[in-house]
């Protein structure tokens, strides 16, 4: 198990400009781009998403009452405690504040790399994998990537963590 912690975290722009995120893990191929990406970010103003063609994207509210997003005349109103959001990358999508700032967790993953599947829990936690899993525990912004071991979490009965499972294409 590797444990990865906010030292381990960089800050980077959005590839539109409108803001940054923190950037927890980040796999890239020869040319820079993302193949596979985790991050936190702190959005404070209404825009556009980043376009990113080819790439599958799920977002989820951690913090702030929650983001309107108008993907092409379809409005979806995701807030804290929903489940997360899965969409294409290439999908024009505009984003509004509900009430002030928001803190939202995105996965971003190239469709030729693989795929993701992101879960969240509460609780303690117990996880026996074959596969690769990534453990995201927002409130100590903690990483931890599991490779084929089992592990029980040390976790606070009420602490969320985000689970992302990922499946090599």
């Amino acid at each position: 198990m590797q444990r990865l912690t906010s030292l381990d975290f960089q800050d980077m722009p959005w590839k539109n400009g409108g803001g940054t995120t923190l950037e927890l893990f980040a796999l890239l191929d020869e040319d820079g781009d993302i193949l596979f990406r985790l991050s936190q970010a702190k959005v404070k103003q209404d825009g556009p998403f980043s376009l990113l063609p080819g790439i599958d994207r799920t977002l989820l509210v951690l913090n702030g009452d929650g983001l309107m997003l108008d993907m092409g005349g379809e409005v979806i109103d995701l807030r804290q405690g929903d489940p997360p959001l899965k969409f294409a990358g290439e999908i024009p999508i505009h984003c509004d504040l509900i009430k002030g700032e928001v803190e939202d967790f995105n996965v971003m993953i190239d469709r030729a790399y693989g795929h993701a599947e992101v879960s969240v829990q509460q609780g303690p936690l117990q996880l026996t994998t074959e596969e690769l899993i990534y453990v995201y525990r927002p409130a100590l912004k903690e990483l931890w990537i599991l490779g084929s071991e089992s592990v029980k979490g040390d976790f606070e009965n009420n602490e969320t963590v985000v689970i992302i499972r990922v499946s090599r294409s």
